[in-house]
Parts: structure tokens; C-alpha cells; sequence
């Protein structure tokens, strides 16, 4: 009922045709969208992955590398990482008195007192669990192109800020 009385109404006989007659340009602007969104999910992923080191935990020097990288950014003296990142750590323990405790924000699994052997530690960082995949990404995307800005995804690092801004822009 309510299609038939729309069939007599002029305004919404002018949306329609208005509607009809651009379809083309339509399609075209929403194909733009999309490849935009894919676009910057990619490249918000690959900027967020990057940007805090991974810590190997094939031998001994993977920890090593951890504990420079945890009294580097303790010292603020970051070197050659470009900032400091939170990691969820499995067996190293995050109390005050451990050296792990500034980086080691949020534990995982009960602690081991002397990590040495392979795997018994691992360190994740807490920032990709924001940005885990490019599908996942494309939600902000989406959200960010469209202005809507929820801030359930927010990039943290000054790399992908000027993504996000560029993001904006274009949306």
C-alpha cells in the first residue's frame, strides 16, 4: 500500500527519477569508496604491525633483545626503535621489582622465575590486537572515510595518525 501511494506522490516520483538517472555516477562513487577502504585498512595494518618490534623466540638473544628494548624505552633513550610498546607477556613476571615491568603490562599465564629455555616466555603486543587482520581493518576504515568516528579502533602511533588524517581527508 504505502509503494502505491508513493506512485502518486510528485516528490518522491522526483527522488526516484533523480535516483535513476544517476545511478551510474552512484556506482562509480561507491566502487571509489570501497577501493579507498581497502586501500586504507592495508596500509593502517601493515603501519600499526610495524611499529613495534617482534621478539623471536627461537633462542636465548630474542630475551636479550627484549630487555634492551625494555631499558631503552625505560630510560626514554629509544634508539633505534621508534617508540615504546606494551606487550602481553606469558612467563616473565611484571611486578614493580622486574625489569620486564614497564613493557609488561598485562600478564599472561602464570610466571616462570627463570626464563631460559625456549618457550617459556612470548610477548605480544598489546596495540595489534587492535588492528589484527586487513578485514578488521576495513571496518575503520570504513568508519573513519565516513566521518562517523566511532573510537573503537584507534591507531596509536604518529605514522598511522597521519594515515588516519588522510583517511579523513578523503572520506
Amino acid at each position: 500500500r504505502l509503494f502505491k501511494i508513493c506512485r502518486y506522490s510528485q516528490g518522491v516520483n522526483v527522488i526516484l527519477m533523480a535516483l535513476i538517472n544517476s545511478f551510474s555516477a552512484l556506482w562509480i562513487l561507491g566502487f571509489l569508496i570501497f577501493i579507498g577502504v581497502i586501500i586504507f585498512a592495508a596500509v593502517i595494518y601493515f603501519a600499526e604491525k610495524m611499529n613495534c618490534p617482534v621478539f623471536g623466540m627461537l633462542d636465548s638473544s630474542g630475551l636479550a633483545q627484549f630487555e634492551d628494548y625494555n631499558k631503552a624505552c625505560s630510560a626514554r633513550s629509544i634508539g633505534r626503535y621508534s617508540s615504546c610498546c606494551l606487550y602481553h607477556c606469558r612467563g616473565l613476571p611484571v611486578d614493580e621489582s622486574s625489569p620486564f615491568s614497564p613493557l609488561c603490562a598485562y600478564p599472561l599465564g602464570p610466571l616462570v622465575k627463570n626464563v631460559t629455555y625456549i618457550g617459556d616466555w612470548d610477548v605480544i603486543a598489546a596495540h595489534q590486537e587492535t588492528f589484527r587482520s586487513i578485514p578488521e581493518s576495513m571496518w575503520w576504515a570504513a568508519v573513519t572515510m565516513t566521518t562517523v568516528g566511532y573510537g573503537d579502533m584507534v591507531p596509536t602511533f604518529w605514522l598511522s595518525k597521519l594515515i588516519a588524517v588522510f583517511a579523513m581527508i578523503s572520506g
